[in-house]
């Protein structure tokens, strides 16, 4: 039996990243056009990112989404890492076995096995 056609994988692969990529670069070729259309190219300009910079509610809203990120990414980070310190400092006194018990109850496991073993 023949190993997997690399020209293949690699056409895949080409393909893949083009249709991911083009429509990403055609956004910021086109965003430096001096038409409010996208249908015709006037020159080159930095008309809209000049008003996108002057424009004090959109900033804010720019600004307000960021500390939203921010304070998820860190609560994410802090409610990922306490359970799993928890399971492995507390491993002597029967956590495993509780960890054990939700894999086997994955339905079960919001109830209880998060408040259980690190109590």
């Amino acid at each position: 039996m023949n190993g997997p056609n690399k020209t293949l994988r690699a056409v895949v692969l080409g393909l893949g990243y083009f249709f991911l990529y083009v429509p990403i670069i055609s956004l910021m070729v086109f965003s430096f056009n001096e038409s409010p259309t996208v249908t015709s190219w006037t020159g080159f300009s930095f008309r809209w990112y000049h008003s996108l910079f002057n424009d004090d509610a959109l900033l804010r809203a720019a600004w307000l989404s960021f500390r939203i990120a921010a304070m998820t990414a860190t609560a994410a980070v802090i409610i990922g890492t306490w359970p799993a310190t928890c399971w492995a400092a507390w491993d002597a006194f029967g956590v495993l076995r509780c960890t054990w018990a939700c894999s086997a109850r994955p339905w079960s496991f919001p109830k209880w096995c998060w408040a259980f073993p690190c109590c």
